[in-house]
């Protein structure tokens, strides 16, 4: 019989045409669920899968991708022609074990490669025998986890060889998507022509994306967020082939050893075939087929630019040109090309084909001209952004609370002070900021909000933090050296008080409830430092001072929570005082190691853990858990699907003096930017150029190891590596060992 679409000879029990996919017992429908032309998407919404088009303009170049989904082929077809049809779902179920079983039971010599082998990037299995497909010989390679296919097809005589182009590109025009065209692009020096043939019925999950991203190694360049299902609803598996015809010198710029390797009994003439699945939405599809092919998908129709380009002014064409463009002439056209395109789409469907979105009203696209080309359509003439900084994307934002990088108008004001913020620019005074830290403390005055970790935090606690900043401030143009600064919780409320050390020991606490507080311990002098005990909430202060009777001797000061400063405890001459009574040395060193606590769930304040120069810095550690203990004291380490777990027991077995350590567990996420580090245990002298870098492999490795010894031969233990976690906001942000 033949088929229905393409008009090929099948066989009489086929459910699907071997060349198109169609199946035999359905009605002919060009492209199945392809996009609907003349009725535009549902507009995405802000955190929409954007760049997608330009990831896949970016692997086509790399590439030269395609892929084909169709039905699988029937009994009597070879291999190549089998995988040539396969759906997604059905190619993205063959692991590298299934495609070898395929091959051999096809008695197909074949050999792997790794990725750094393959000519694609991945690691790949390439046959060694030929097979029929399309009417010439065909040596292929198949990489699973990447979902590419590669054919090189080879025919015996020029006459073989029309025949099968003429045999491919029929069928792949017969293939195309409704209302869409193949388009041309140049790669590696061959001209190839790209063909989007097919488009899945089924809207893709999130964990679907995401494998798809993760193969290509494309995890952070699009964002996708979970939150939003109805942008994943919008996502569909497109197919597209990429074909090159030419003889062997011409094919030998994109093809590699693999192809008919030295044999001299063909000829020069062949095909290249690549094919590949990547997830789209449908306005991503029509930005592409816009852009590359000049063609209109929602009106189902070539763009033509001679008759548009006499509705556009001529000095916003120029002016763009002039500050965009590049100035050699042909490039100098393309981009001129390009341009009507983009303008075209707009004017003609509100179709924004740089991110891919409808917009929905005149204005919005007022706002489009206005950020994208500085030219306000209401009046036909430039926009004058000298007052800001020459962007219209500024523009749009102060002046119309409109965010033109995703079409929307912004939610709150502090929507639009963070975009604006991005951008370096105040949205009260239009001026700079100085820095990071200007820039946080003024959204905590302004909007409650710290953009370190990204969230709202309460009024009370922002106005201290700001106050203790002016208080710093003050001081140092009073000619203070700031030594170091540390935000605790001494009292009850949710308030923290600052403690900051300035020259030579000068030691002050401050607290804030409406209004600044300061107390001052009985002393100043030198080595301050402080430790506190977030679980007990003992908080002790060391004031090392010189007097000519007793010489360099220490305090500990006391804050209640009233700030009724008392001494505590103190050596005098020699002799232990804690509260106002006489003890021994043991005991004043349990009563002080409580409160200087090595272990776990404390926050140092010390001059060595958390020398801060800066507030900020101190906020956040505010927020900071420390986890420190031995590596053999830890007998669970397990990171798993970006989760560390980790429990640890006291090491009591150690008798050589390390000591015993506060048992703990946690279980926690990995932070994406985490810091895993070996020689600089967090001290605050870790290597920035990153060579101390360490992976969290050897990590658990040296864990191992030294829990070996612990649990045989504790005894044997010598200068046990100590082991540092640092928690933020539920996140594990640093894992630092001291072993180096």
């Amino acid at each position: 019989m033949f088929c229905a679409r393409c008009g090929k000879e099948i066989d009489n029990d086929s459910t699907f045409c071997p060349f198109c996919g169609q199946k035999t017992d359905e009605p002919v429908e060009r492209g199945g669920s392809s996009p609907k032309p003349g009725a535009p998407a549902k507009k995405p919404g802000k955190k929409v899968i954007r760049g997608i088009a330009a990831v896949v303009v970016v692997l086509l170049v790399i590439f030269g991708i395609t892929k084909i989904i169709g039905g699988i082929s029937q009994r009597g077809r070879s291999l190549s022609e089998k995988l040539f049809a396969m759906s997604w779902e059905e190619i993205s179920e063959i692991s590298e074990s299934d495609f070898r079983h395929m091959l051999e039971d096809e008695g197909t010599l074949y050999r792997t490669d790794s990725a750094e082998d393959s000519s694609i990037g991945f690691k790949s299995i390439k046959t060694k025998t030929t097979e029929s497909f399309m009417g010439g010989d065909c040596l292929y390679l198949h990489a699973p986890d990447a979902f590419i296919t590669e054919y090189g097809v080879r025919y015996e005589t020029e006459e073989d060889f029309k025949a099968g182009r003429e045999q491919i590109e029929e069928i792949l025009e017969k293939s195309l998507l409704r209302n869409t065209v193949a388009f041309e692009n140049t790669f590696g020096g061959l001209m190839m022509k790209c063909y989007p043939v097919e488009v899945s019925d089924k809207n893709l999950d999130l964990d679907t994306i995401t494998n798809w991203m993760a193969s290509y190694g494309l995890d952070d360049m699009i964002e996708l967020d979970e939150e939003e299902p109805s942008e994943l609803s919008q996502v569909h598996m497109y197919k597209f082939a990429i074909v090159a015809f030419g003889n062997q010198n011409d094919m030998s710029q994109i093809t590699d050893e693999f192809v008919f390797p030295g044999d001299k009994s063909y000829t020069n003439n062949m095909c290249r075939l690549r094919t590949v699945y990547m997830p789209l939405r449908e306005e991503d599809l029509i930005s592409i087929l816009a852009v590359n092919g000049g063609h209109d998908v929602i009106s189902g129709k070539k763009i033509e630019i001679d008759k548009f380009k006499e509705s556009v002014s001529e000095d916003l064409v120029d002016a763009y040109l002039d500050e965009h463009a590049p100035e050699d002439p042909e490039r100098r056209r393309e981009w001129k090309e390009e341009l009507y395109i983009r303008l075209y789409m707009m004017e003609k469907h509100k179709f924004d084909t740089d991110n891919s979105i409808y917009l929905k009203t005149e204005d919005e696209k007022r706002l489009w001209y206005i950020r994208n080309f500085n030219w306000d359509t209401d009046t036909d003439a430039p926009v004058d952004l000298s007052d800001y900084r020459d962007s219209g994307s500024i523009y749009c934002a102060v002046e119309c609370n409109y965010n033109s990088d995703t079409a929307e108008y912004f939610e709150s004001e502090l929507d639009r002070a963070l975009y604006l913020a991005d951008k370096n620019y105040k949205a009260d005074t239009k001026e700079s900021f100085g820095g990071t830290q200007e820039k946080r403390l003024w959204f905590m005055e302004n909007y409650s909000y710290d953009t370190s970790s990204g969230k709202a935090i309460d009024r009370e606690v922002a106005d201290a933090v700001i106050a203790y900043n002016d208080y710093i401030n003050v001081s140092l143009d009073s000619g203070k050296t700031l030594s170091w600064c540390s935000l605790v919780y001494i009292d009850d409320n949710d308030i923290p008080e600052a403690v900051i050390c300035f020259d030579k020991g000068t030691l002050r606490v401050l607290s804030y409830n409406g209004g600044l507080l300061e107390y001052r311990p009985k002393h100043d002098g030198y080595g301050c430092s402080l430790a506190y005990d977030l679980r007990g909430g003992q908080f002790c202060i060391n004031v090392g001072y010189e007097t000519d009777v007793y010489g360099y001797e220490y305090n500990v000061v006391s804050l209640n929570d009233s700030f009724e400063e008392t001494l505590v405890s103190g050596v005098i001459s020699g002799i232990y005082y804690l509260n106002g009574e006489e003890i021994d040395q043991d005991s004043w060193d349990q009563a002080t190691d409580e409160a200087f606590s090595a272990n776990t769930n404390i926050n140092y304040g010390d001059s060595r853990e958390n020398t801060y120069n800066s507030l900020l810095a101190a906020y956040d550690a505010l927020r900071t858990t420390i986890y420190e203990t031995y590596e053999y004291s830890i007998y669970e380490y397990e990171l798993k699907d970006g989760i560390l777990t980790v429990k640890a027991d006291d090491g009591a077995a150690v008798s050589d003096g390390f000591g015993t350590c506060q048992p703990f567990e946690f279980s926690y996420s990995i932070a994406d930017n985490c810091v895993w580090q070996e020689g600089g245990h967090g001290y605050g002298d870790e290597a920035m150029d990153g060579s101390w870098d360490v992976s969290p492999e050897d990590i658990e490795k040296e864990i191992r190891q030294e829990r070996k010894i612990y649990d045989s031969a504790p005894d044997e233990i010598q200068s046990p590596p100590g082991i540092q976690f640092r928690i933020m906001d539920d996140e594990v942000i640093a894992v630092y060992t001291s072993k180096s």
